[in-house]
Order: C-alpha cells, then sequence, then structure tokens
C-alpha cells in the first residue's frame, strides 16, 4: 500500500499516519518470516547437497557383497568367542585338577593327570566333585603318586675317605 492511494482518498493525515504506521509493522513480520524461511531454505539446500555428495561415495557398491560381509564377520565373531570361551573353560579345567592334585598330595602332576580320564572329567557337569573323586579312586589304586614328596637326597653323607674307627684309639 502507498501513501499516496490513501491520500487520494482524502483521508486526514493521522489517519493516513496510523495506517501506514499499521501497515509497516505488518510488512516487517511478513518480512521476517520470509528471511526465517529463506534461512531454512538454504540450510535445507546445504544439507541436501551433503548428503547427495555421500551418496556418490557409495556409486558402484554391491550392497549384496557388503551383507555377505557383514555376516562374515559375524560368524568370524562368534567362532572367535566360542574359541575364547572354550580356551577359558580348559584354562580353568586344568587350574581345577591340579589345585585337587596338590590338595590330594601328588607327587607327580604329569603323572596323576595321565592316569585320569580327562574327557569325561572335562565334561561333567560337577568337574570339582567328579575330580576329587576320581583322584580319590587313584590315590587308592596308585597310593605311589601321592603322599609327601620325597627329598632326592634326604640326609647327604660327606665321606673323608679311608676308614674311620669310632672307639677312640689306635689299632689293637
Amino acid at each position: 500500500m502507498e501513501r499516496k492511494f490513501l491520500e487520494d482518498m482524502k483521508l486526514d493525515k493521522d489517519a493516513v499516519e496510523k495506517i501506514m504506521e499499521e501497515h509497516g509493522k505488518t510488512i516487517g513480520k511478513q518480512k521476517q518470516q520470509v528471511a526465517d524461511l529463506t534461512s531454512e531454505r538454504d540450510g535445507l539446500k546445504a544439507q541436501l547437497a551433503s548428503v547427495s555428495d555421500k551418496l556418490k561415495g557409495f556409486d558402484g557398491v554391491d550392497v549384496g557383497a557388503l551383507k555377505g560381509e557383514v555376516e562374515k564377520l559375524k560368524g568370524d565373531i562368534a567362532q572367535k568367542d566360542a574359541q575364547h570361551q572354550k580356551e577359558i573353560a580348559e584354562r580353568d579345567f586344568s587350574a581345577l585338577v591340579k589345585e585337587g592334585i596338590a590338595a590330594a598330595k601328588g607327587k607327580n602332576a604329569k603323572a596323576i593327570m595321565a592316569n585320569l580320564d580327562l574327557d569325561k572329567l572335562r565334561g561333567s557337569k560337577n568337574q570339582k566333585e567328579d575330580v576329587t573323586a576320581a583322584l580319590k579312586a587313584l590315590g587308592e589304586s596308585d597310593a605311589y603318586l601321592f603322599g609327601e614328596a620325597e627329598t632326592k637326597n634326604p640326609a647327604a653323607k660327606i665321606s673323608t675317605g679311608g676308614a674311620h674307627d669310632e672307639g677312640g684309639g689306635g689299632k689293637a
């Protein structure tokens, strides 16, 4: 709206001023809305350009092959996890057997383990009790594997050579 239009309608100057002032407020709000929407549009255009550039990076990529690779990697992770759990279980079982041998005062852990059915014990649901029972049974059948460890040289004898007479004098 223009001032001349209102003046041509023969409105007094105060009325024209008030109308133009109110019209200016309305126009100001509309200009702010246009500026906000323009800024939002420009931001969306920038986002669209960014996403388009990223999508161009996937041109020529075989999605099926990627899915297959992901599934293969998931399988590898599951396999390695299972292997890791198996190693932990074997370590724990070995420690359990060695602790049991030590508690039973086994003389030679290797020899004792060779006489145990380790596969059967490994598959047991109550490993601790079954290992203890197996060691007890082995102790009864092969007692020489258990007991206090003997020292290789319990009382070393020192020889100075020659014959020694324990009596106090010379020869008679």
